[in-house]
């Protein structure tokens, strides 16, 4: 951060004028932080780069990617998958033209070596169930594989607005993820309030399919 500066400002003394006192020394700006250490929800201690210095950042799954493609489109260094010509009109234009760097989920094509080669800084493995030992672990092993901090975040449904609030903290977008986590919000409220007005024995049930078979 920077310090305020002050001048000080000096009286005459029984109407006389008298000679002006040096000017103090200007305090010494504070060092900018060039790391920031957190706890992430899978319990690790993790230090990785501060905002500020933050140019490039991968994630571990599409819900990492959601995530961080809503929140700062300009960090993202690479996709979780390949998208179609449609998918792509829908995109931000950061996204457009970067490489598919793999995940960890589903496939499990995550490629490190793509990763290091791509400078990228800090890798968000963003689950979608409460963060356990296994992601602890996995999380771990990417981290040591490839010399990138990894930071663990609870991306589940109930854990929406934590998400992007820990992303904007460390990120240093907390006034956009204040924007996102309320958006959020409002929408899972509206729903649910939309739901309890219709009686179970009229509630339809609906499957969500993914991948080429509806499987995935």
């Amino acid at each position: 951060g920077f310090l305020a500066l002050s001048t000080a400002l000096f009286g005459c003394a029984s109407g006389e004028s008298e000679p002006a006192s040096e000017a103090e020394p200007q305090a010494a700006a504070q060092p900018v932080a060039t790391e920031q250490t957190v706890t992430d929800d899978a319990g690790r201690t993790v230090t990785l780069p501060a905002a500020e210095q933050l140019e490039k950042i991968y994630y571990t799954s599409p819900a990492g990617q959601i995530f961080c493609f809503t929140l700062a489109p300009e960090l993202c260094a690479g996709t979780t998958m390949d998208f179609t010509e449609q998918e792509l009109a829908n995109l931000p234009a950061d996204i457009v033209d970067l490489p598919n760097l793999g995940t960890l989920a589903g496939g499990k094509d995550l490629n490190p070596e793509a990763i290091m080669a791509a400078g990228i800084q800090v890798v968000f493995s963003v689950t979608t169930v409460e963060p356990g030992e296994k992601d602890a672990t996995n999380a771990d092993d990417l981290q040591n594989q490839t010399g990138i901090p990894v930071v663990v975040i609870d991306g589940s449904f109930d854990k929406t607005a934590h998400c992007y609030e820990v992303l904007g903290r460390i990120l240093g977008k907390q006034d956009e993820a204040k924007k996102m986590a309320d958006y959020c919000t409002k929408v899972a409220a509206d729903v649910a309030a939309a739901v309890a007005t219709v009686p179970e024995d009229q509630r339809v049930s609906v499957y969500y399919a993914e991948g080429p078979e509806g499987l995935q």
